[in-house]
């Protein structure tokens, strides 16, 4: 795996494991329940989403200066803007702040929200948010 696959699966794992939303790394979700993590997709099921992404930030010449951006794209069904506020907030909670730790078999110096912004609702009036994370750490 590479590092940004590794670094996306154990974020989902981290959010599964703190019951934020559901992590299934093969394998179809229920068409029901809580939230679900997919990485760079965004499925058109009924269940609240959340969607993980990475984009390079900084691409440092020292072994711990690199910083890997992750988009967490947050989507709640129904028309209350709220719900989809609270599970960002859930979200954030988890990851803003984190530091000196581990993440998959990658060492992090810490995570930090840098923007964040509501995107509106969808076409099926789901309302949806976006979160961009930066991971600082080595990229080994």
């Amino acid at each position: 795996m590479t590092y940004e696959i590794e670094l996306v699966t154990a974020i989902a794992e981290l959010l599964d494991a703190a019951g934020v939303s559901e992590w299934q790394s093969s394998g179809a979700y229920a068409p029901t329940g809580g939230p679900i993590t997919v990485i760079r997709t965004v499925p058109d099921v009924a269940r609240a989403v959340v969607t993980l992404s990475t984009y390079p930030v900084l691409d440092a010449w020292g072994w711990d200066d690199h910083v890997t951006g992750v988009q967490v794209r947050t989507r709640y069904p129904g028309t209350n803007p709220l719900d989809v506020d609270q599970l960002d907030d859930a979200i954030y909670q988890l990851l803003h702040g984190r530091h000196g730790a581990q993440l998959g078999p990658h060492r992090i110096s810490k995570i930090s929200r840098q923007s964040g912004a509501s995107l509106g609702p969808d076409e099926n009036k789901r309302w949806a948010r976006s979160s961009n994370y930066y991971v600082h750490g080595p990229r080994n």
